[in-house]
């Protein structure tokens, strides 16, 4: 990279549009070729805003 590039980049990071990254999103992401993991506390263990296993596709959270 340039310097004028390092220091140019802020701009046009910031000239980025929503439309263009919603497009670049959809020619990249694939809904069939993705996976969601959902990290768990052992039952029974205690901790603020740590999830809990999922009973209906809701997490609960305390």
């Amino acid at each position: 990279m340039t310097v004028d590039q390092v220091e140019n980049w802020p701009d046009r990071i910031n000239a980025v549009t929503v439309e263009q990254v919603n497009d670049a999103a959809r020619a990249v992401l694939d809904d069939k070729r993705s996976v969601t993991g959902w990290l768990l506390r052992p039952k029974g263990a205690k901790g603020p805003g740590m999830p809990t296993a999922p009973v209906t596709g809701e997490m609960e959270t305390h």
